[in-house]
């Protein structure tokens, strides 16, 4: 029986089940009859198999037998703003009089129990008008198409259900059937199979093929609306970040168009023209591929192109990046002699980015730099722990002055100017 606590939750034994056949596991499971609130804990035996997981764990949570969300960690208001950013753009960059309602609203969860987040998002939306609440549905969505398809056809483990009510509070959304996110996902899965031979990866770079006869032969609109998505990003994961889409549709255009030998993927854009690489550049005009000078990992386009006119402003050289995810690639393709990092990031945290960075023989001693607008002792700790030097952001107009001292002293220390 289920408890009527928020608080109590209750474990039943764990099912088992193997790598492809989750899914069945799954469907044995009536949900419908039940209207399960709780979540499932999977464990998987080991994360060899997992794509960008470091946890083997993955839990997926129900409330009245639908859907509400699934991650690696369990579900809170912070992890599902981190999902959303991924998702939806309008939610990476907050003016200060949208930070401080978002702020009222984390004050809201933390000191009203009773108060659910469903609740607290559709009061963001209306709040801020950053967003339309259809909006983050969709971000959710998206987010449980990848979720599931990372994690469904991996690892065998066992399954625990636990009943919890408190998801009812937590959850985000109303929530999807079941049934019908394991039917999208197989067909999905089919759909990838055919793309595989045309888009080995998310992850590839991709760049305009204006070599091509039939590139001329396209119409002016045409040329640009392929140009216009191209400056979303170097890589195809980038270009779907910072559009907030699906990766299967930013996938299966981009097929269309390398198929047409409109767009060139990998290695081939080393043979295009140098000039046509700053249009498929991250950040067009600051992201510099010469060696050494400083590098920042940040989420936010406005911060990075005030950073960057300000430290040009002094004589820097500096290159931007805004995708954690390819952050280490990115700073493996030309050491820095310094690295500014954003400690809140969609994927990894700047702490966990910092780790991967600290794996690589060339960045193992690169001074960073932690970039945080919360000014916890902890952040500070952390930072300490890290052997890194912590800064903090402006977190309005008037502490832009105070930011800039503080950048600069630091700057002068660090490294020699050009």
């Amino acid at each position: 029986m289920i408890a009527n606590s928020f608080n109590k939750k209750i474990n039943m034994n764990s099912i088992g089940f193997r790598a492809g056949e989750l899914t069945s596991t799954w469907q044995s499971i009536n949900l419908e009859k039940l209207r399960f609130s709780g979540y499932f804990q999977v464990v998987f035996d080991n994360t060899q198999n997992l794509e960008d997981s470091t946890s083997n764990t993955w839990y997926v949570f129900f409330s009245k037998g639908k859907v509400v969300f699934s991650h690696c960690k369990e579900i809170s208001l912070e992890t599902i703003l981190e999902v959303l950013k991924n998702y939806v753009p309008e939610l990476r960059i907050f003016d200060v009089k949208a930070k401080t309602k978002i702020e009222m609203i984390f004050r809201l969860a933390n000191t009203r129990n009773d108060i659910s987040v469903l609740r607290l998002l559709m009061e963001l939306t209306i709040n801020t008008k950053l967003v339309e609440y259809q909006e983050i549905i969709k971000g959710i969505q998206h987010h449980l198409f990848s979720d599931f398809e990372k994690h469904l056809f991996t690892n065998s483990g066992r399954i625990k259900i636990i009943f919890d009510k408190s998801v009812d509070l937590k959850k985000p959304i109303v929530g999807f059937n079941l049934q019908q996110i394991l039917f999208m996902v197989k067909q999905r899965k089919i759909q990838w199979n055919q793309l595989r031979e045309v888009i080995p990866s998310m992850f590839f770079y991709v760049g305009s093929n204006e070599q091509n006869p039939q590139w001329k032969r396209l119409s002016s609109k045409k040329r640009q609306k392929i140009k216009r998505l191209l400056d979303h990003g170097k890589t195809l994961e980038e270009i779907r970040y910072n559009l907030g889409e699906d990766s299967l549709k930013i996938a299966t255009t981009f097929a269309k168009l390398i198929n047409q030998n409109l767009v060139v993927i990998d290695s081939e854009i080393n043979n295009i023209n140098s000039s046509l690489i700053g249009q498929i550049s991250l950040v067009a005009e600051t992201e510099d591929v010469l060696a050494s000078g400083i590098a920042i990992i940040d989420d936010s386009p406005i911060l990075l192109k005030q950073f960057t006119k300000i430290v040009t402003d002094w004589g820097y050289d500096v290159r931007c990046c805004s995708n954690a995810l390819t952050a280490v690639d990115f700073l493996l393709e030309s050491p820095p002699e310094i690295i500014f990092l954003d400690v809140n990031m969609p994927h990894y945290s700047g702490f966990q980015l910092m780790k991967k960075i600290r794996l690589q023989p060339e960045l193992s001693s690169t001074p960073v730099v932690v970039l945080t607008a919360e000014k916890t002792l902890m952040n500070r700790q952390r930072a300490k722990w890290a052997k890194s030097v912590f800064l903090t952001k402006p977190l309005n107009t008037e502490e832009i002055d105070r930011f800039e001292s503080d950048l600069k002293s630091l700057l002068e220390k660090m490294l020699t100017m050009k």
